[in-house]
């Protein structure tokens, strides 16, 4: 069995945002204790896209989902004063920090007064996730003792090369491991082997 997929619309870039009292309440729909109420949370805030930018980084080629995993991250882009993304310096990254711009940076909800929510929407078709391939092989012998008897010898490969097929990928320009996974979807390769007697 060999099962293949293009991959899925990528949900919406995000930031995540240290919000108390009203704008904590606006901005997170969980309920929550008393005790989790008093304590600053981080909230999911949308961000805005600029025009004209892609989503996909120049180096989108050259980026090394496993590396991300294994180094802890380095793909946080720069927050900027006045809400726009830059990209870290000399690594590689998915996203192009440079198409969003955070509604919500210090300073501009200062001047506003009050949190804003961004218009990227909520999915995208412009980046899909990663790719899905895997193969399943299954061999069966089937040995004749007498009329009624048999035995059937059977080996399974699932996963049979061993595919890494990443999680969607992280979409919060200010984590450290944005527009990397931190797992897989699918098991390691598994060998297995079956012998029954039928009669």
């Amino acid at each position: 069995v060999v099962r293949a997929g293009h991959g899925v619309d990528v949900p919406a870039v995000r930031a995540r945002r240290e919000v108390r009292g009203a704008g904590h309440a606006a901005h997170r729909a969980a309920a929550v204790d008393d005790r989790e109420r008093a304590r600053p949370r981080r909230a999911l805030v949308r961000v805005d896209r600029v025009p004209g930018q892609p989503l996909l980084s120049p180096t989108a080629g050259s980026f090394d989902v496993g590396h991300v995993f294994l180094n802890g991250g380095g793909t946080v882009c720069t927050a900027n004063p006045n809400g726009t993304c830059s990209a870290p310096a000399g690594v590689a990254t998915y996203f192009n920090c440079a198409a969003f711009i955070d509604p919500n940076q210090g300073g501009l909800v200062a001047s506003r007064g009050s949190y804003a929510f961004g218009n990227m929407p909520r999915l995208t078709g412009e980046v899909r996730s990663y790719r899905y391939v895997n193969e399943d092989f299954s061999i069966i012998k089937r040995t004749q003792i007498h009329e009624s008897q048999s035995l059937i010898f059977k080996a399974e490969l699932i996963n049979a090369f061993n595919r890494h097929v990443f999680t969607r990928p992280d979409t919060g320009p200010t984590d450290g491991s944005f527009g990397g996974s931190g797992s897989t979807i699918e098991d390691p390769r598994k060998v297995q082997f079956t012998l029954r007697f039928q009669f």
